[in-house]
């Protein structure tokens, strides 16, 4: 077997990746991080570092990629063993992120030289005072990772005169009140973290009319007598989320060839059977102080849960609202317990929200482990059994970026 062949196999039995939204201090997506597998325990992709570094590239500067990922930058974090198999610069946007205790020795700095000569934009992870202004000379852009570093550190290295003049990441932040403490410097341009779906209990901001709505909806789902009028009526108490709901559905690809003047109309061509899905997605994007990319992460869950259950329990409904459901914490700042109080879902989809049981709630559970990157916690060899490698697992991920992307709401 010659080694072209041999990495291309590699490649496709071995290889996963999630993105990462990255925000601005207006929480506007700016920006894709790209976490991948390699550096997984899981994973044995070969002992060959060459072969190694030939995966990389491939598959991050392949078109597969690139078409399933909306029109951003990506910062990709790289070992420097892997300097030296990186491709000819390609035409995307993507800085390549190198960790500073990385950086030891004159050969890696003179290979980040040339390929930046090539076109490459490279970014330091976590410098320190320490760090040579000869070396920080090599990088657009820092990153400091905030569960490694610390905010006191952070907001005293954005101020060093090596490091204020380029453009700042901080990752790994996880609540709201570090946000708001670096984007007081003015100094960091991009955050990331799970900060984005956290619950935060903010005292006097309620959403009441939305959760009301959703309830009522789902009730009267459940009401075989109901009709889509009195939907329509639920729905048009807010008239924010009425605009959005005939909005969303000239969004829907297989919808735009129709004129959607009111909700009634719009309901009639969604039709009940996708009516809560669609509602919800408007909803999500009517609540006011989200991130932009709130929606478009809940949607690609949703796709993603849907697609993997289809392979995985095929006879099995709900997936979809499973995983968009597994977001209204983060959207209305309370926890899932109180939310599904109020709400008379499907046993089947209230059990995996709460407890991860069930079919549903093992692919919940495979879907978030998968988006957050921790890739050893994947069940590979129970999914082996249902016919899923780590190829198709990838193709899924992929096919559920495409279609929230095909939506055109991100």
């Amino acid at each position: 077997m010659n080694n072209a062949v041999k990495i291309y196999k590699i490649m496709r039995n071995n290889f996963l990746f999630c993105r990462e939204n990255i925000v601005d201090s207006l929480l506007k997506t700016e920006a894709y991080y790209i976490k991948h597998s390699t550096h997984s325990d899981s994973f044995d992709f070969s002992t060959q570092s060459s072969e190694k570094s030939t995966l990389i590239s491939t598959l991050f500067f392949s078109s597969l990629v690139i078409d399933a990922l909306p029109n951003h930058p990506l910062f990709i974090q790289i070992p420097t063993n892997e300097l030296i198999s990186l491709p000819p610069r390609s035409s995307f946007n993507a800085t390549i992120f190198i960790q500073e205790n990385e950086l030891g020795n004159t050969e890696t700095l003179s290979q980040i030289k040339k390929l930046r000569m090539e076109g490459y934009e490279f970014g330091i992870i976590n410098p320190t005072e320490d760090t040579p202004e000869d070396t920080l000379k090599n990088f657009t852009s820092v990153c400091f990772e905030l569960s490694k570093i610390g905010i006191s550190k952070v907001l005293q290295y954005v101020d060093l005169p090596t490091i204020a003049p380029k453009t700042i990441w901080v990752s790994d932040v996880h609540i709201k009140t570090q946000i708001d403490k670096l984007i007081d410097t003015q100094k960091i341009r991009f955050f990331s973290g799970p900060f984005m779906t956290q619950v935060e209990h903010i005292k006097g901001q309620t959403y009441p009319v939305y959760k009301a709505i959703l309830a009522e909806l789902v009730e009267r789902l459940n009401n075989s007598r109901s009709t889509i009028r009195s939907l329509a009526e639920t729905i048009e108490r807010d008239p924010n989320l009425a605009y959005r709901v005939i909005k969303l559905t000239k969004a829907v690809p297989y919808h735009r060839q129709f004129n959607v003047s009111n909700v009634q109309r719009a309901l009639e061509i969604i039709g009940l059977r996708d009516l809560l899905k669609w509602v919800t997605l408007a909803m999500f994007s009517s609540v006011d102080g989200k991130p932009d990319c709130l929606i478009s992460m809940a949607l690609s869950r949703a796709y993603f849960c849907e697609l993997l259950s289809k392979e995985l329990f095929p006879a099995q409904q709900g997936a979809f609202l499973t995983g968009l459901f597994s977001y209204l914490p983060a959207v209305f700042d309370e926890d899932m317990p109180t939310l599904l109080e109020q709400l008379p879902i499907d046993p089947h989809i209230k059990d995996a929200l709460l407890n991860k049981r069930g079919n549903l709630g093992s692919v919940l559970k495979v879907v978030c482990d998968y988006e957050a990157g921790r890739w050893d916690n994947l069940p590979l060899n129970q999914l082996e059994q249902h016919g899923l490698n780590t190829e198709s697992l990838r193709t899924i991920y992929l096919e559920s970026l495409k279609q929230t992307k095909e939506l055109q709401i991100l």
